[in-house]
Parts: C-alpha cells; structure tokens; sequence
C-alpha cells in the first residue's frame, strides 16, 4: 500500500510542479485579477486547491488521534473513489465548503508564499501518510462533502483530479487575459 501511496504523492507532486513552473511566467498582477466579481483569480484558485489540501490533512489527523484504526473503506468509498474521474469530468459545478471558497479566499496573494505554503504542505503531507500502517491507509480517513468516505487512495486521486478540474479553470483564466 506504501509504495502506491508514494506513487501518487509524487504524481501529484509533478502535478504542482508543472503547474508552478507554468505560473511562474506570469505578474503577480495577472495572477491576481479577477475577470468579474463573481470569478476567482488565478491566484485564488491557487489558494483554494492549497486550503482544500490542508483541510483534508487536518481532518485526517483528527480522525487519527490516539492510532485510532479508521473503519476499512466500504464497498460504496471503492465505487465513489472510481466513479471519480466520471464525477470530475461532468460539466457539473460544486460549490466549494465555507473554509475555502469564494468569500474565504484573498483577493491579493504572493504567487511565490503560496507556492512556498503548499510545497512545504505536501512534504509534510508525503511524511504523515508514510508514517501511517496499512489499516490507517486503508481505512475511511478522509470525506469529501459530496462524494463521501474513502481511504488514502481516494484521498489523492481527489487532488490530482480536483487539481486537474482547476487547471482548466486557470487556462480559462490565462487565455482570457492573453498571458
């Protein structure tokens, strides 16, 4: 289970680093405007996929205060977790929870202290989950407030898919203001 769960940590890992080395061609100014009030910035999406992370974290690790051994992943975590792709893709949108969405998100950020935040973030995040036994890895540690329970498999293909959904918001983005 270790070696899938460092598979993904680094693929996602490459993920944000593409995605920096992207962005990182671009003004702050650029990354910090706003196409309308309604719309988030680049660099509010930027914000929103790092807070998404972390809350994620902090739930985890209160699920697993004291060792606690986490019920194993239900048949229904199993199917959700593979229905994702098929969930990410539909041309649904989902209001993201309180902590991290529109209203809770900086108008202004520095592209290079979020980017610093969220590599520091997921070294922590690749030494917690290798900290972890098989039975927390496969237990229902993580919840999504649409998808429900799953396991640290369903945890990372969350942020590789949900990173992968706002990329394309960013290329939106981007094209629109011709960067």
């Amino acid at each position: 289970m270790k070696l899938k769960v460092q598979k993904q940590l680094d693929e996602a890992d490459e993920q944000l680093h593409r995605l920096v080395k992207r962005l990182s061609r671009h003004s702050e100014e650029d990354l910090n405007r706003k196409p309308s009030e309604a719309e988030w910035s680049v660099m509010q999406v930027m914000v929103h996929l790092r807070l998404a992370e972390f809350y994620t974290v902090e739930y985890m690790k209160k699920k697993l205060t004291g060792g606690n051994i986490p019920k194993k992943n239900s048949l229904k975590g199993k199917i959700m977790t593979g229905l994702y792709p098929l969930l990410f893709n539909a041309p649904i949108k989902v209001k993201a929870p309180a902590l991290i969405n529109g209203d809770a998100l900086p108008l202004k950020s520095s592209f290079w202290d979020v980017t610093k935040q969220w590599k520091q973030q997921r070294a922590e995040l690749r030494i917690y989950l290798l900290s972890l036994n098989d039975a927390q890895l496969k237990g229902e540690i993580y919840k999504h407030p649409v998808f429900g329970r799953s396991d640290v498999n369903g945890l990372l293909k969350f942020y590789l898919l949900h990173t992968k959904r706002h990329e394309k918001q960013i290329n939106r983005l981007l094209s629109y203001y011709k960067c």
